[in-house]
């Protein structure tokens, strides 16, 4: 006979028989333990995922980029922009000296 489990459904601290017990959200216990006997209203059926099915991806999944190409997908770079020159800084008009005299 195959043991059944279940999940904590929040997080919680309790005592049982005087012992101690900090339960987080998630935890897997099996059905005959004392903390689920104690508490079943705080856990639920467990949650298997099956990694043979497509995991849902998050709205605008599909706009991000791999790092790595597909199989049989050819990756190249793009074509880089030719940097242009650094601009000249506009030249300024030479001042002309001025002596004593022509003050």
């Amino acid at each position: 006979m195959a043991d059944e489990y279940v999940q904590a459904i929040t997080t919680f601290n309790c005592a049982v028989d005087g012992t101690p017990y900090a339960v987080g959200a998630g935890d897997t216990f099996r059905t005959n333990d004392p903390v689920v006997k104690a508490h079943k209203e705080l856990f639920g059926p467990m949650k298997v995922r099956d990694s043979r099915r497509e995991v849902r991806r998050p709205y605008g999944a599909a706009l991000l980029e791999t790092a790595s190409a597909a199989p049989g997908e050819r990756r190249t770079r793009g074509r880089q922009a030719a940097a242009e020159p650094p601009a000249a800084a506009p030249e300024e008009a030479p001042v002309a000296a001025t002596t004593a005299s022509e003050v």
